[in-house]
């Protein structure tokens, strides 16, 4: 029994220890935050958006950012007013990706998901 228990406590000790180096070296970076919502303004390098809870949100967008519009390759400057997108950064903030969002796809009229997003376009 003692055997086992020296066993299983050598292999905890060495999972925690790979875990800690892997943290260490940045290997095991946070998941990406998805931010969703409609497109306010979109110029230069500069993104704002209404997200789903109504807040304007600015992200800055670089070279190395990956825009995808209505699921093709595009520019920032290719995403207009009321467009619905999605936004991924990093740990640090750093804007990955930004894509729009196909309404189509995201459920039926009666899905909680667009009354939110016909609320958030309208004039109420």
């Amino acid at each position: 029994m003692a055997a086992h228990f020296r066993i299983r406590l050598a292999a905890a000790l060495a999972l925690a220890f790979l875990a800690a180096a892997l943290l260490a070296e940045g290997t095991l970076a946070a998941d990406p935050q998805l931010t969703k919502g409609i497109v306010v303004s979109a110029t230069g390098n500069s993104l704002v958006i209404k997200d789903m809870a109504g807040k304007q949100q600015s992200f800055t967008t670089d070279a190395a950012t990956k825009i995808t519009v209505n699921g093709k390759p595009g520019k920032l400057d290719d995403l207009q007013e009321t467009m619905r997108v999605q936004v991924t950064t990093d740990e640090k903030g750093k804007v990955l990706a930004v894509s729009t969002i196909d309404t189509d796809k995201q459920g039926e009229v009666g899905d909680r998901r667009s009354r939110t997003y016909r609320f958030l376009t309208s004039d109420h």
